[in-house]
């Protein structure tokens, strides 16, 4: 996807149009330092709008399929449905961590980060944070508190955060409307291995008769 997005990008950057790939090429504006970010931008648009959902959804399924207790509460109260969403996207998000680029010399925390380093922010490992969250490692849908990071802070949070709440909170009320669903398989794989993305290559739920 992203090789298709850097030949995109060049065939703009020849013959200009009015899509988002051409607004991106503009931005740059000549800066040799903004020199192929908008073929990433262009990349984490459709990756941003497809597969953080995919992967979040499955998560969110999966999550309630491991805890049946959690599951239960949601059953008898379909009203956790937005704490079982954000729960989820706190103990199991489908972004692990966001990359940035150190742009001078700094130290953090007794780490020494050099000019044009990149660092990688775990933002799996912020959403268990025993200082923050109370029992971090446990799968709660009545968690009171959720300043999860998921979606960054900031001037960078993520804008589609509100869709992927709602896309993962209808799937459950979709699945909620039959009678039971549990899993059709007991070992599952996870696509690839990188520091950024997380979820199953397939989730397949069964649907018992009642």
């Amino acid at each position: 996807m992203l090789d298709y997005m850097m030949r995109l990008v060049e065939e703009r950057r020849k013959a200009p149009g009015e899509d988002v790939a051409s607004r991106f090429i503009a931005a740059e504006d000549g800066d040799a330092e903004l020199a192929g970010e908008a073929a990433m931008q262009c990349f984490q648009m459709v990756a941003a709008g497809f597969v953080t959902s995919v992967n979040q959804i499955a998560n969110t399924v999966l999550a309630l399929l491991n805890h049946p207790a959690e599951l239960a509460k949601l059953r008898e109260a379909p009203g956790l449905v937005r704490g079982a969403v954000e729960e989820s996207l706190r103990f199991e998000p489908s972004v692990l961590s966001l990359s940035r680029m150190c742009k001078s010399d700094t130290e953090i925390r007794g780490a020494r980060v050099s000019e044009g380093q990149f660092v990688f922010a775990m933002i799996a490992a912020a959403n268990r944070d025993p200082g923050l969250f109370s029992e971090p490692d446990r799968f709660d849908i009545t968690r009171q508190q959720s300043r999860h990071l998921t979606f960054g802070s900031g001037a960078h949070y993520c804008p589609g955060a509100p869709l992927i709440r709602m896309e993962v909170e209808e799937s459950l009320r979709a699945l909620f409307s039959l009678p039971r669903w549990e899993l059709a398989e007991p070992t599952l794989s996870y696509a690839g291995s990188n520091l950024q993305d997380r979820g199953p290559s397939s989730l397949r739920v069964r649907f018992p008769a009642a």
